[in-house]
């Protein structure tokens, strides 16, 4: 595990195209980068990097291992991305209209308790019309609610 930081730092410097840069964006000093890029050398036992007065250039080696080191931070993104968007709880107010009667049924009653309990900042509010309802809203409504539900059934 411990290899893995230094591919990232190896990784980011090639990015950035300097250990200075790379160092900015990690927030480590240029030196410590240095350093770790270093010890990445030693722990494979080859060159990694050619460093001149103005530029870095990867090796044959630091090449292969770039390949590497860009899959484990295109995961690493992929990963934090989908962290975050189970962070996000679904919120907001549901209006859902039903035939009268309907609402008081026990299938009703077990998904708006299944609702409220898995997500408790949704406020969904029952309405009983027995009249003709806007269809493309309706569809809109009852899409939320089963996409809901799929969602927790997963």
């Amino acid at each position: 595990m411990e290899h893995l930081k230094l591919i990232y730092i190896f990784t980011t410097v090639l990015r950035h195209g300097s250990m200075t840069a790379a160092a900015a964006h990690i927030g480590m000093t240029p030196s410590a980068v240095s350093q770790h890029i270093r010890s990445l050398e030693k722990v494979y036992k080859v060159k990694l990097i050619n460093r001149t007065t103005r530029s870095l250039t990867p090796t044959v080696e630091g090449k292969q291992l770039r390949e590497y080191g860009e899959k484990l931070l295109e995961i690493e993104q992929q990963a934090d991305q989908v962290m975050k968007q189970l962070q996000q709880e679904p919120e907001g107010e549901v209006r859902l209209t039903l035939p009268s009667g309907k609402a008081e049924s026990i299938r009703i009653k077990n998904l708006v308790r299944e609702l409220r309990r898995d997500y408790p900042r949704i406020r969904l509010v029952l309405l009983e019309d027995d009249g003709i309802t806007n269809i493309a809203e309706k569809n809109k409504k009852f899409f939320l609610m089963n996409s809901l539900y799929k969602e927790k059934t997963k």
